[in-house]
């Protein structure tokens, strides 16, 4: 199954789940996967790991370095209204408080200043 997927490498594996929003933590990411065997060691690896049964499934995309990995989410809350969330993502998310968000329309425009400085 896996060792007859077609993708371009390298590649990351993750495992998907709604149990899984760390998922680095308990070994649920494996990078930089320069080939097919690479990447059938690494879904051996992740799928005999009891840490991450709760998966659902795991998606393979490819690897891109550089850059600066973020999270942005948006949800429209019944107290608050409108709100947006933008931070550093992967394992800086849970290490230093730069996630921001505003909860007023009438901020609109924070985007540019504050994520070019």
């Amino acid at each position: 199954m896996i060792d007859e997927i077609k993708v371009n490498f390298p590649v990351v594996l993750k495992a998907v789940g709604e149990n899984l929003a760390h998922k680095s933590e308990v070994g649920g990411v494996r990078l930089d996967l320069k080939d097919q065997k690479e990447l059938v060691d690494a879904f051996a690896i992740v799928t005999s790991d009891n840490r991450l049964f709760s998966a659902h499934g795991f998606l393979i995309q490819e690897m891109i370095a550089g850059g600066t990995e973020m999270i942005v989410g948006a949800k429209r809350d019944p107290q608050f209204g409108p709100v947006v969330m933008v931070g550093l993502g992967a394992f800086w998310l849970n290490s230093f408080p730069t996630s921001f968000l505003p909860s007023r329309p009438s901020i609109l425009g924070w985007q540019d200043a504050w994520l070019n400085p």
